[in-house]
């Protein structure tokens, strides 16, 4: 979406049922940050952009176990852990936290860490992250 000599931004569409959702892949003297955006994380050409990233920030919206519209719209943690390691990501940065993910923090990191083995950082309001 978005070019120069210094700055490439990359969008595209992901499933998060009937609502609009965009990820975002933003690349800055070689280094890469991805922004998962609300969706299910399901989509092999989302993973597909991801594959390499620096950092990803990746939506913790529900807990592993979640049921409903929930679970229908967002990746549960094991899915962003496979995906965090398929896509071979240095670093996840969990955002977009919610009660019923954080009411269950200790598992759901658990559930990330069965499928991926890099750092993941849960992140706080105004957070910075070096590259």
């Amino acid at each position: 979406v978005f070019e120069s000599q210094d700055v490439r931004v990359r969008a595209m569409s992901v499933p998060h049922g009937p609502v609009p959702a965009l990820a975002y892949d933003i690349e800055v003297a070689g280094k890469r940050v991805a922004f998962m955006g609300d969706q299910r994380a399901d989509d092999d050409a989302y993973v597909d952009m991801l594959r390499g990233a620096h950092v990803w920030v990746a939506h913790m919206a529900i807990s592993e176990h979640s049921p409903g519209v929930a679970a229908q719209l967002h990746a549960p943690p094991g899915r962003l852990g496979r995906v965090a390691e398929e896509a071979g990501v240095g670093t996840v940065v969990l955002s977009h936290l919610m009660e019923r993910s954080l009411a269950d923090l200790d598992e759901n990191l658990a559930a990330i860490r069965q499928h991926y083995g890099g750092h993941i950082v849960v992140a706080n309001d105004l957070d910075c992250f070096a590259l």
